[in-house]
């Protein structure tokens, strides 16, 4: 078992050398992986961008898993997030980062935007698959394909209800689980999550939770 520490809103910007110490410390003790939210740091939240962060703490560690928790839809363009993950991947924390992402929620509603749709959220998850492969993909009628060869890092997508994680069983290689994590709670992701993986031609149970 893995037991992972998302760091999350703080009251007060910590100075860096202090967050950077909370990160080595959580490291130490075996928490693997980390995860940094994003949001816009709008209202009572106080956030640095995660890929600012991201980059800073996997420079701080050796072992821990590097990643979002979680990024969003509409409020990054594919590209752009496919660059950073790859860029971070690459020069800092080669197979220790990993790409969490879900439909929205706080980071689009203080923005006044939705959360991602499921068709929408479909698309983005391929478009950035195949970005990081280094594929010619289409989005919003623009034809892009990126430089980099980066098909190993993990997409983890957050899911709740049964067609998310439907999506997850066929699209993604891991699933956070917000609905609870008892053994009713799994047994019945673990369905939902399994018709997305026969659509794949997935063997069941390959998606871990």
């Amino acid at each position: 078992m893995q037991i992972g520490l998302r760091i999350g809103p703080q009251n007060e910007f910590t100075p860096i050398p202090e967050y950077l110490k909370f990160v080595q410390r959580a490291e130490a003790l075996g928490f693997d992986p980390l995860l940094f939210s994003d949001t816009v740091s709008l209202s009572h939240f106080h956030l640095r961008d995660p890929f600012v962060v991201m980059a800073l703490a996997a420079g701080a560690t050796e072992r821990a898993g590097i990643g979002t928790g979680v990024t969003v839809p509409f409020i990054r363009h594919p590209a752009v997030v496919a660059n950073a993950f790859g860029s971070i991947d690459d020069a800092i924390a080669p197979r220790r980062t990993f790409l969490g992402i879900g439909s929205g929620d706080t980071a689009v509603y203080l923005l006044g935007k939705r959360a991602a749709r499921l068709a929408e959220m479909r698309e983005y998850l391929s478009v950035i698959r195949g970005l990081l492969g280094g594929e010619t993909v289409t989005y919003e009628g623009a034809r892009m394909r990126s430089n980099w060869r980066k098909p190993h890092v993990p997409i983890c997508l957050a899911a709740d209800g049964p067609k998310m994680l439907s999506i997850a069983g066929e699209l993604a290689d891991a699933v956070i689980l917000g609905a609870g994590a008892t053994p009713e709670v799994i047994e019945w992701a673990r369905g939902c999550i399994a018709e997305g993986e026969a659509r794949a031609g997935r063997e069941p149970g390959h998606l871990p939770i």
